[in-house]
């Protein structure tokens, strides 16, 4: 038999993507529950495991049900079979959980079940689900022919787009990419090898076909290759294997997710949203990288509170969650992102603060030049000569004359502060618009 027709005992199989709205997050929640969505709550047993096992800091912000700086959870079910034209198969969606965030971008995944339990139908299935693409086309008793990924945007995200198209720009297409992240545990009925499993790890989490990594054709990874995307492969217990890569997280193993049922809610609950948090550090490290360029200074903060906000090195106080948070970030690359984009940060602080020094020393040359001409007096003499000869009272005169003195103050501070006076009449704007 070959590795394409291994049988399996049962399977996690999600696609996670980003979703943005200008929102707040009540009305967004209100939509959501009027369009069929419940709020998902952990029960009191879980909030007591989260506690005696996640740092706190960690543990308020992605355990923590519907706590002010928490993650908010909202599910959907489904429980509907499409046929995907492209490889011709069918796949049973069977809910879609929506994450809202406190700030930054929300998350959302569709959780499958592939209709066979072979590998290759494992396989077939997430290959099918992670093209965002829009000749990716579904069909089922109720829709004839559907893009999959305008389907996703009216019934699961309801009306919120997340892919541009020629009639309309969608900003968070701008760092989305071009398919889902996926989520793949694979519980085999046979154990495998430790090498079988790296392969099928490997065919697997980057969508290859089943028996690429093992053979020796023009589909096959060269050596060097291979050991780069598995390098960062996660081998802890003698019966499973993960391989978290850039866009999937994948584990393959022999009796992980049963006969008992707390390891499959292990996998599909808690550490699932350890590569959830990652994630949720990966895009928004996007996303302000193509902000900065429009809003320098804005960004600059939004993204120094992130940080002190969100980024943490350490969850837990067991050896393995630790594991899976360290391993995926380093396939998502997310520390060294982190560094440069904190010294792209610093440059700026520098180039902002170079301009205005130079500025303020222009206005102190000005002054200075002012300072050395004679004495304002004859000119205050003239001045109040007009208003007399004129009759106006002192309260209107001055009043009248303070305006053009409000102007260049006025001038002046958006000479020097430039960035700051942009920052705070876009907020006295949104003030009066509100």
């Amino acid at each position: 038999m070959g590795y394409n027709q291994l049988l399996i005992n049962d399977s996690i199989i999600r696609s996670i993507s980003i979703f943005d709205s200008n929102k707040k997050l009540q009305v967004l929640k209100n939509e959501l529950h009027s369009n069929g969505y419940i709020d998902e709550l952990f029960q009191e047993y879980d909030l007591d495991f989260f506690k005696n096992s996640y740092y706190a800091e960690f543990r308020d912000f992605v355990f923590s049900n519907l706590a002010k700086d928490s993650i908010n959870t909202l599910r959907k079910d489904f429980n509907e079979v499409f046929l995907f034209h492209k490889k011709g198969i069918k796949i049973k969606l069977n809910y879609c959980k929506i994450f809202l965030f406190p700030e930054g971008l929300h998350f959302f995944l569709l959780d499958f079940t592939p209709i066979g339990n072979t590998l290759n139908v494992i396989s077939d299935t997430t290959f099918c689900i992670q093209k965002l693409e829009l000749n990716n086309l579904i069909s089922n008793e109720e829709q004839p022919s559907i893009e999959w990924i305008k389907w996703i945007e009216s019934n699961c995200l309801k009306g919120n787009k997340i892919l541009s198209t020629k009639e309309k720009h969608v900003s968070v297409d701008d760092y989305s990419g071009s398919k889902f992240k996926l989520f793949t545990v694979i519980d085999l009925e046979k154990q495998v090898s430790h090498e079988e499993r790296l392969h099928l790890l490997y065919d697997i989490g980057c969508n290859a076909r089943i028996g690429s990594a093992a053979g020796n054709d023009e589909n096959s990874p060269s050596n060097e290759y291979f050991k780069e995307l598995t390098n960062n492969k996660i081998s802890v217990f003698k019966n499973y294997d993960i391989l978290p890569l850039f866009d999937s997280f994948t584990v393959i193993g022999n009796h992980i997710l049963s006969p008992e049922t707390w390891k499959k809610n292990t996998w599909e609950t808690t550490y699932f949203r350890i590569i959830l948090y990652n994630l949720f550090i990966k895009y928004n490290l996007f996303k302000f990288n193509k902000e900065v360029k429009e809003d320098s200074i804005q960004t600059r903060n939004n993204f120094e509170s992130f940080v002190n906000k969100y980024n943490f090195s350490h969850i837990s106080f067991n050896f393995l969650p630790n594991l899976l948070l360290k391993n995926h970030r380093k396939a998502l690359e997310i520390d060294s992102e982190l560094s440069l984009f904190q010294e792209r940060i610093n440059r700026i602080n520098q180039e902002i603060q170079e301009r205005q020094q130079s500025r303020m020393n222009t206005l102190i040359s000005i002054v200075t030049v002012l300072s050395s001409l004679s004495s304002i007096s004859p000119i205050h003499d003239i001045v109040d000569t007009f208003r007399v000869k004129h009759d106006w009272s002192n309260t209107l005169f001055y009043g009248v004359l303070s305006i053009p003195f409000i102007l260049i103050a006025f001038i002046l501070v958006r000479y020097i502060f430039p960035d700051q006076t942009k920052i705070l009449v876009t907020k006295i704007k949104k003030t009066f618009k509100n």
